[in-house]
């Protein structure tokens, strides 16, 4: 038997999406929503390659980067986090979200916090 949320993923994105739409009307700051997809620069004839996975959301607020990953499982060992770690090391972000269908829980050696979907 799958997973409850398998066949959720887009809604999920599209819910996340919206929040953060909605939540850009009361920062501060300036805020925008972008999407990440690792790319490699072939130096010999310049050519741009994009590489495998993404990131659904960057949120920038002023300055500061926020990455966003949406999953459709509840289980946290499910999760490929590798993507999301290189992007917080390379970019000295201070940590990234994972929404998911389970509990809240803060990877302190990873910088991820995994937040239920439901409570954005």
């Amino acid at each position: 038997a799958g997973e409850k949320y398998q066949d959720n993923g887009h809604h999920i994105e599209s819910l996340v999406h919206n929040r953060l739409n909605y939540l850009k009307q009361f920062l501060p700051y300036r805020s925008e929503i972008y999407y990440f997809k690792p790319y490699q620069i072939d130096s010999s004839n310049k050519s741009l390659r994009f590489l495998l996975g993404e990131i659904d959301f960057i949120f920038k607020v002023g300055t500061s980067l926020l990455p966003i990953e949406c999953k459709a499982t509840a289980q946290i060992n499910n999760i490929d986090t590798t993507l999301l770690e290189e992007f917080i090391h390379k970019h000295k972000v201070l940590y990234g979200i994972i929404a998911y269908g389970g509990v809240p829980y803060f990877d302190n050696d990873k910088k991820i916090l995994f937040w239920p979907w439901w409570m954005l």
